[in-house]
């Protein structure tokens, strides 16, 4: 799938002749593309008019990005002024076609009368980080930038070739085992059975008995647990997820938050791919079940789990955090308890999951059984597409021990509670 990258040139003052520098402030924001595949790109850059220009030129230089060196230094493209097609508000913009991926690409642009050429404007760069999150360069369904889930352009272990539709060829594209099947694209025998993905008719990757059918011909019936083995395909709050794998046992929904009882704000996502920066902050109040009291709660000994899950499936954060008290030093992370609250505190440099900081607080006065859980990530790589939202989160207050007993609770979002902005790079689900 590739999309025209849309580069907004808004003029900052009104020019009159061409021998003045156009000013321009250059950004990128989404703008709808074809749908083939392509390993390369769009762009389409808007200016305000130069009323005297009868023609503009587009300087494009490439630099060193990620991948080999460019192969083309620089373009330079000549149009008529009359000939470009005009904005509601006046503007004039120009799409250029087919830029390659992986070099930098450094626009400018600068408008011609009477013979004389202006000053250039500011320059916009464009990076492969950048584009890779709105473009599918083998056509598979997925954004390059969740295939090539560090940048760099080299299938990794673990990743997908962004290059590829189907990189274990075994018939079935990659979104589709990541989404419809449940296989593992880079594995072309995800089960290990002898039979290709593609046309097994039972894929039982952990092996107990139940699986799914990429083929259309199933010999077994649908696994609700599929890498964990569940034999019994045990689900006792029915929610589709066995209780082998379920982070959140919630038996009728009885530990649900509220709605209006809990919020989740991801900073610096979507459009914005740069990793080990994005923020995620959550507060949300839940009633723990009969058995489970706070008084009982002790994540000194056991830890705490929170998942961040996609509507797609997609697995946004899955922090288990480990037991032990808070101690000294430059890099102390663990638990301090009071008798109200536990406090979990993580000032290494590499956090978990970028998680700095988690309060569980006991509202027991409020709320039968209550409790309110506050979540700070500073240091994440959450990725967030537009098919994850909206999102479920999970905050497991202890061991899996702890999740099968119900030390659980469970904020399910629904699309009319989540929106995002700052230019598509923060969501918040409330």
């Amino acid at each position: 799938m590739k999309r025209a990258a849309r580069l907004l040139c808004a003029q900052k003052t009104p020019q009159g002749r061409a021998g003045a520098r156009l000013g321009a402030v250059l950004s990128i924001v989404l703008a709808s593309g074809g749908f083939e595949a392509a390993a390369a790109y769009d762009a389409e850059m808007v200016w305000g008019r130069v009323g005297a220009a009868t023609q503009y030129k587009t300087y494009i230089r490439f630099v060193q990005g990620v991948g080999p060196a460019p192969t083309q230094p620089t373009r330079v493209i000549s149009t008529s002024a009359s000939a470009l097609p005009e904005t509601a508000d006046g503007r004039a913009y120009f799409a250029v076609r087919d830029l390659p991926l992986g070099p930098t690409a450094v626009f400018s642009v600068a408008a011609v009368a009477d013979g004389e050429e202006s000053l250039r404007s500011n320059e916009m760069r464009l990076t492969y980080e950048q584009v890779a999150n709105y473009i599918d360069s083998d056509g598979d369904g997925l954004l390059d930038s969740e295939e090539d889930t560090d940048l760099d352009l080299v299938v990794d272990p673990g990743e997908t070739d962004s290059r590829k539709a189907d990189t274990d060829g075994d018939g079935l594209t990659d979104r589709d085992e990541r989404v419809r099947t449940g296989t593992d694209p880079t594995r072309r025998d995800s089960d290990g059975d002898g039979t290709s993905d593609g046309s097994d008719a039972c894929n039982d990757i952990d092996r107990d008995g139940f699986g799914s059918s990429p083929s259309g011909t199933s010999s077994c019936r649908y696994d609700n647990c599929p890498y964990v083995a569940n034999p019994y395909q045990a689900d006792a709050d029915f929610d589709s997820t066995g209780d082998a794998c379920d982070p959140c046992t919630n038996v009728g929904g009885f530990q649900d938050a509220p709605q209006g009882a809990a919020r989740i704000t991801l900073r610096r996502v979507l459009r914005d791919t740069a990793p080990g920066d994005d923020l995620l902050k959550f507060r949300g109040s839940f009633s723990l079940p009969t058995n489970i009291s706070f008084a009982t709660l002790d994540p000194l000994t056991e830890g705490k789990r929170i998942v961040v899950e996609g509507a797609d499936g997609s697995i946004i954060v899955d922090a288990e955090l480990p037991p032990g008290e808070l101690g000294d030093g430059p890099d102390r992370s663990g638990w301090r308890a009071s008798r109200t609250a536990f406090k979990y505190v993580d000032r290494s440099d590499e956090p978990i999951s970028g998680i700095i900081k988690v309060v569980i607080k006991d509202l027991g006065r409020r709320m039968p059984r209550g409790v309110l859980v506050k979540v700070n990530g500073v240091k994440g790589t959450y990725r967030v597409t537009q098919a994850a939202l909206p999102v479920r989160v999970a905050i497991v207050l202890g061991d899996s021990g702890a999740s099968r007993a119900g030390a659980c609770g469970e904020a399910t979002f629904t699309a009319a509670r989540c929106a995002t902005s700052g230019g598509r790079r923060i969501v918040t689900c409330r």
